[in-house]
Parts: C-alpha cells; sequence; structure tokens
C-alpha cells in the first residue's frame, strides 16, 4: 500500500524542494474552482515571497506520496485581529490521479486539528458541481449560500457605444448634485475625503447579502484600507476604484472598485459595489460600472470582467445583466461548526 506523509507548514515555510510543485497544484486548483484561465507561476511566486497580511493567520497543509512528490495541499485562515476572529476559511485540492483514497479527508482532519481554539466556524467556498463541491458535500449536503459567478467578454462591446453610455450616465450623476471620482492604487487626489470613502467601504462591506452564512461586522480603518492596497500593489495589482460622491456635503455615497493584475493581464476581478440606502434609486451604481468598463476598454488589455454576486442580491443581477455579464457558474458557501466537523471526520 501507498505510503503518504503529511507536512505542516507556515505560509513561507516550504521546503524549497516542494516549492514550485506546490504553485503548480495551486495554478491547476484555481483553474478547476474558477474556471478561468489561472495566472502565471510567477504570480504564485510573488504571493508565496509576501509577508503574512497584518491581522491575519496563514499555514499550508502538503501531502506528499512516497516518491516525494507533492500530491495535494491544503490551505486555512483566519483573522487575529481586528474581526472575524471566530470564523476560519480552508481549502484543499488533490491531483486528480490521487482523488478517492481518502487523501482528501486526511488533509480535512489536519487543517481542522490547526485552527486554534477561539475559531470555532470553519467555512469554504468551492464552485458547484467541480470536485471540491462534491468533497464539502459530504459533510453537508446543502450550501448554506450561493452566488452567481458571472463574467463579461469585453469584446462583445462597441468602444464608442460605451463612451456615449458612461458619459450620459456621468452627467445624469453631475444633474443630481454627485460627482465621479475616479482612483487608482493610493492616488487619492488633493482633498479627497480618505476616511469617510474608507467608512463607506465598511458600511457596504457589512451590507451585502449573504444568504444563511452567519456574520460578524467587519472593521475598517484606514491605516488597514492602505495597508491592503500596498499589498495588493505589490502582488502586482492595480486597485482601481471610482467613488460617487455628493456635492453638497462632499461624502462618498457609493463606489465600486475593480482590480487588475500584471501576471495575468487578461482579467479584471470586480471586488465591492454598493450605494448608500438614501441614496439609490438615482442610478449611481449603474453609472459606477459604466465607468468601470470605460476604463477597462480604453486602458486595459482585459478581456474578461468578472464578478459574483449572492443570488439574493436582485438589483446587483439586473446590473449584470444590463452589462452582458454571463452565468458561468455557482460559487457554494459551505458553513461548518467546528467541532461537529471534528466528529464527522472521525467516524470516517
Amino acid at each position: 500500500m501507498a505510503k503518504f506523509k503529511i507536512f505542516r507548514v507556515l505560509d513561507q515555510d516550504i521546503p524549497e524542494k516542494y516549492r514550485e510543485r506546490y504553485f503548480a497544484l495551486i495554478q491547476q486548483f484555481d483553474e478547476e474552482k474558477y474556471g478561468h484561465i489561472p495566472p502565471s507561476l510567477e504570480y504564485y511566486r510573488i504571493m508565496y515571497a509576501l509577508p503574512k497580511e497584518d491581522g491575519k493567520e496563514f499555514k499550508i497543509t502538503l501531502l506528499v506520496n512516497e516518491d516525494d512528490f507533492v500530491i495535494g495541499f491544503g490551505m486555512q485562515g483566519w483573522n487575529t485581529k481586528y474581526d472575524q476572529l471566530q470564523s476560519g476559511w480552508m481549502d484543499l485540492y488533490v491531483t486528480p490521479s490521487y482523488r478517492r483514497r481518502g487523501l482528501g479527508n486526511r488533509i480535512l482532519k489536519d487543517l481542522v486539528q490547526r485552527f486554534p481554539e477561539e475559531v470555532t466556524t470553519l467555512r469554504a467556498y468551492p464552485r458547484e458541481y467541480t470536485p471540491g463541491y462534491f468533497f464539502f458535500q459530504q459533510f453537508k449536503a446543502k450550501p448554506n449560500s450561493e452566488s452567481f459567478l458571472v463574467e463579461a467578454d469585453l469584446r462583445e462591446f462597441n468602444l464608442e457605444d460605451i463612451r456615449k453610455l458612461a458619459n450620459e450616465h456621468k452627467e445624469n450623476a453631475n444633474l443630481n448634485g454627485y460627482i465621479i471620482i475616479f482612483t487608482k492604487n493610493k492616488e487619492f487626489g488633493d482633498n479627497f475625503p480618505l476616511d469617510e470613502f474608507v467608512s463607506l467601504t465598511e458600511e457596504i462591506a457589512n451590507a451585502i447579502p449573504r444568504g444563511e452564512i452567519s456574520f460578524e461586522k467587519r472593521t475598517h480603518s484606514t491605516e488597514r484600507y492602505l495597508m491592503r492596497i500596498e499589498r495588493h500593489m505589490k502582488a502586482g495589482y492595480d486597485v482601481i476604484s471610482f467613488i460617487a460622491t455628493d456635492i453638497k456635503t462632499n461624502q462618498p455615497v457609493g463606489f465600486t472598485t475593480v482590480v487588475i493584475n500584471k501576471y495575468y493581464p487578461w482579467q479584471a476581478q470586480q471586488k465591492h459595489t454598493g450605494v448608500t440606502p438614501e441614496h439609490r434609486g438615482m442610478k449611481l451604481g449603474l453609472t459606477l460600472k459604466y465607468q468601470t468598463l470605460l476604463y477597462l476598454l480604453e486602458n486595459t488589455e482585459v478581456r474578461f470582467w468578472i464578478t459574483n454576486s449572492n443570488k439574493i442580491n436582485e438589483h446587483m443581477t439586473r446590473i449584470n445583466e444590463i452589462l452582458k455579464h454571463k452565468v458561468t457558474g455557482t460559487e457554494c458557501g459551505f458553513e461548518f461548526k467546528k467541532d461537529e466537523l471534528s466528529k464527522a471526520l472521525e467516524r470516517i
């Protein structure tokens, strides 16, 4: 019978002989999970070399066969300060030729044991009908949340048409008392209300529909926000935001953010989009998305603009449909109580 070994490592302690294979497996995992062309291997090397993010813990479990060859891995993380202190996330991957041997359960058991005592809720987010989905489904038949995975192919848009629509929406926003501000990375411009903008990102993040996933409010600070942008930049990302600001008060009331990485410049990843309740009904969300689309068409090599939104978020679904986003799959959020999952693994 073949023998397999488990190696527990921290995020930057993988033995050098295993690293390139580990990077290749993450690349395969990303392609299988998201259904897109994954980043180049250089992206994973860069991410590995980055210092650990402040307030976060990240650990890796490697599965090695009898020939000392990495055939699978587990990843896990949790916050050590700021917020979400009782929740952890996890994911794992076993190369296809070694599946159906109980190795995924072995990796998962190791991950669960490594979470600290204060982390009591664990989550995984596989794409529906992938091997990861069926793996976690053995412990819970129905996911706690479901989000549409959608993408727009930018070749389907006519630049002149989008330029006209984007300008019309921007002009209408001006007439209704708003200005649209563009920011890139940490280039905010003079008199930009950064603290107020960061407070807005916190408000929107906490208001996003999440289905039946338990939730602890997130806390954003300007210092933490800037540290995250700095980390994104070191990883090769540009962080692009369009912000709607109330002209009378100079207060940000809505925003949308997209990130683009130089190691896979064909893809733009949409992050949060939102408008405060008292300023909804003015089509600001759609206006901000049109500004983003125009920017992508005029200034980048992006072909695919990808995002996700919870199935219960009907407003964002409508905006995505207007912008020709097509559903490519469903991301399923499985939530487990750590002690219950541990007991289930003991019975296997």
